[in-house]
């Protein structure tokens, strides 16, 4: 007991660096990260918490259900206005679901290093820690959470025909369908294919609990989106137009590629280098308990048939990736796990101290090099897109200059952010019209194209300089 939970301590330490280090150093992304975030804001200042608003208008183009936005609604009252309180939620996502990881291997399949092995090749997954995903305040990583949790609970329902298992399942589908809608649903055509390779179908509809997991799924997902939709007529419409069916079809803002898209990352960065050791794990399999090789069976079809799903889809989005990565950890850390009891078979591990070293040994050799390449990442993380320079340029100015006027980028949802934060500590931040600007005032820009118009209209002395940002007082009008 004390050994395992010492190595727990450990683990809690490990996840710190790649989740937390630095997870306010970049402004709010401008668009997926930033609209909830904007959201977030106005519900907690308006009180609605069912029609999502955006610039005080109800926002149809953000159409997925508000789970992350309203934990960052609880975040943002108790930790002010900032990026830390909007990305908060999904970092103890990617906390929750790497211990879930753990905890699976550890108590459900009984192997205390499958369970560590598993949770530190997901800490070292590029897919998974990173932009848009456990770094950002996007919904995605709190997705992955919830699907983690159904697949595994369901799992465990086949294995063991318990109901509180069917239950936690229907639970967790619930709650994933009120993080991103229909996305939270694309990983049961894998767990159908899966009760029917195990013969496990009959069984499931004779269970009086799988019928209350419907209902357990229905209520709160329909009642949520029937309820917007009686208080913001239209959202539903909404829905449609931008989830159900046409990311199948079309490729939606210019986001498109090959069928062969997603393999790409997968190959090149997204799972590199723990791509290699599927076949070990495959090969494992020959040895493996029959328990072991239905969840490894389970996890090439629910990910398998997911990963078909998304690479048919025209839109094709690089993140999409992150929600197989928890099972893939596991599957991986099979194999590592098997390499690792193999290898201490053949040494004189005689005590608690040699193993507790020979265990230290095989964790460093395997896991620092690309532990220290994720710190690495995480520490020099960098944003290049201009949209996202005001924020970073305000933080840069730290009270230099706190009356400023910015033009207004309408669906620039960073720098709307950037100055609801910083009016909150006290600036006087405004959007307008580029052409509305007076003279004397002082502006902040920073995309060409806003360079440019200010070029057009005005004459103005340049204040400071950041990257492509310039904060100029205004002398005359052109």
């Amino acid at each position: 007991m004390r050994k395992s939970i010492l190595l727990f301590l450990l683990f809690l330490g490990l996840c710190y660096f790649p989740i937390f280090l630095h997870l306010d150093g970049l402004p709010i992304s401008a668009f997926d990260e930033a609209r909830p975030a904007n959201n977030a804001i106005e519900m907690l200042e308006n009180g609605n918490m069912f029609v999502m608003q955006y610039r005080g208008e109800p926002d149809l183009w953000y159409t997925k259900p508000p789970m992350i936005v309203w934990l960052q609604v609880v975040c943002l009252k108790f930790l002010g206005y900032n990026e830390l309180a909007v990305r908060i939620p999904t970092a103890f996502a990617a906390l929750f679901t790497a211990i879930l990881v753990f905890w699976f291997g550890y108590k459900k399949m009984g192997s205390m290093t499958l369970g560590f092995f598993s949770a530190l090749v997901l800490l070292t997954t590029n897919g998974y820690v990173g932009e848009h995903v456990t770094r950002t305040a996007d919904p995605d990583t709190l997705l992955t959470f919830f699907i983690t949790i159904y697949c595994m609970m369901y799992y465990l329902f086949l294995e063991t025909g318990k109901r509180k298992y069917m239950y936690a399942f229907g639970v967790a589908l619930a709650l994933g369908a009120l993080t991103k809608g229909i996305a939270a649903f694309l990983f049961l055509p894998g767990l159908l294919l899966y009760t029917l390779a195990v013969k496990k179908f009959g069984a499931v509809l004779r269970s009086r609990s799988f019928y209350y997991t419907i209902a357990i799924v229905l209520i709160p997902v329909l009642g949520f989106y029937l309820t917007r939709e009686f208080l913001n007529p239209g959202y539903l419409e909404a829905v449609v137009h931008h989830e159900l069916g046409r990311r199948m079809t079309d490729s939606i803002e210019g986001h498109s590629g090959p069928a062969y898209f997603y393999l790409k990352f997968i190959y090149k960065k997204h799972f590199w280098p723990w791509l290699l050791l599927i076949p070990v794990a495959l090969i494992c399999m020959i040895r493996n308990s029959k328990e072991m090789n239905r969840l490894l069976l389970m996890i090439v079809l629910t990910t398998g048939i997911y990963l078909f799903i998304i690479s048919m889809a025209q839109t094709k989005l690089f993140w999409y990736t992150a929600l197989m990565f928890p099972l893939w950890a596991l599957f991986v850390g099979s194999a590592i796990d098997r390499i690792y009891k193999f290898i201490q078979n053949f040494l004189p591990l005689n005590s608690s101290v040699t193993k507790g070293l020979y265990t230290s040994v095989f964790a460093l050799a395997l896991f620092f090099i690309p532990y220290k390449s994720m710190i690495n990442k995480v520490t020099h993380e960098r944003t290049t897109f201009p949209l996202n320079f005001h924020g970073l340029f305000l933080k840069k100015m730290q009270n230099k200059q706190k009356d400023l006027v910015m033009i207004d980028g309408k669906y620039n949802g960073s720098q709307v952010f950037s100055m609801r934060c910083y009016n909150k500590k006290g600036y006087n931040i405004t959007l307008d019209s580029v052409q509305n600007f007076q003279v004397g005032q002082v502006a902040l820009f920073c995309t060409k194209a806003e360079i440019d118009s200010m070029r057009h209209y005005y004459r103005y002395d340049v204040i400071e300089k950041f990257k492509t940002c310039v904060t100029a007082k205004i002398t005359e009008r052109k």
